[in-house]
């Protein structure tokens, strides 16, 4: 913003020039604006709430969404039983890891392909290798995203869950995505897992709690019969 103001000064007489300096700090402050409240975001997450999540209405309606932007080449595929139970979380803050989980496959799928959004209902009775590292014995839902896009390198896939970083081009990616991911889960009780394969793809998966009183949402309790 400093340089496009610095840059505006020098240029005064030029109007075109003006009007494009300005639109690009309009669209650095707007990415700015939305970097920040991320940031703020996944650093205060005792702000967020914790609440009932119904799984598949979140996934019906993101990729419902998303499979009119993606492009034409790009295929959203959901896999999940008709009911689920609901899991614990903030919805909004659970839409927002869908699309940004959805939005990496497609492009890591740049020349079209099939993304996957499953969805099941899992008793961990004891954590094994095809779990989260640290994932406790719990009820959950898993959620997993796959593409079978580019993959990646197994230097890359270490560090690809830290906060700030991305593989993507600059202006392109945050690398909060899959933090935020992660921290979403873990503030939930469950766990996130990254699976990649060079020239395979990848498969994100987020273990989330069930949410302790599922049952008496599910089934409010009959009033008393009459004696």
């Amino acid at each position: 913003v400093m340089a496009g103001t610095r840059a505006i000064s020098k240029r005064g007489d030029d109007v075109q020039e003006v009007q494009r300096i300005v639109e690009r700090i309009d669209a650095a402050a707007e990415r700015g604006g939305r970097l920040t409240k991320r940031m703020l975001h996944f650093a205060r997450r005792e702000d967020t709430r914790t609440d009932l999540v119904n799984i598949r209405e979140v996934l019906d309606s993101v990729t419902g969404l998303l499979g009119h932007t993606l492009g034409a080449g790009i295929r959203i595929v959901l896999d999940m039983p008709d009911s689920l139970p609901p899991a614990k979380g903030d919805r909004t803050e659970f839409e927002t890891v869908v699309v940004n989980l959805v939005v990496n496959a497609r492009d890591a799928m740049p020349n079209g392909s099939r993304t996957t959004s499953s969805a099941r209902e899992e008793i961990i009775a004891v954590a094994g290798p095809s779990h989260a590292p640290g994932l406790e014995p719990g009820h959950f839902i898993r959620v997993a995203v796959s593409d079978h896009g580019t993959g990646m390198e197994p230097d890359i896939l270490a560090r690809v869950g830290e906060a700030f970083f991305t593989t993507k081009p600059p202006g392109k990616g945050t690398g909060l995505g899959l933090a935020m991911a992660r921290g979403f889960a873990e503030h939930g009780g469950g766990a996130l897992r990254i699976d990649s394969e060079v020239g395979r793809g990848t498969t994100v998966t987020i273990w989330l709690a069930i949410y302790a009183r599922a049952r008496d949402v599910e089934t409010p309790p009959q009033p008393d019969s009459p004696t």
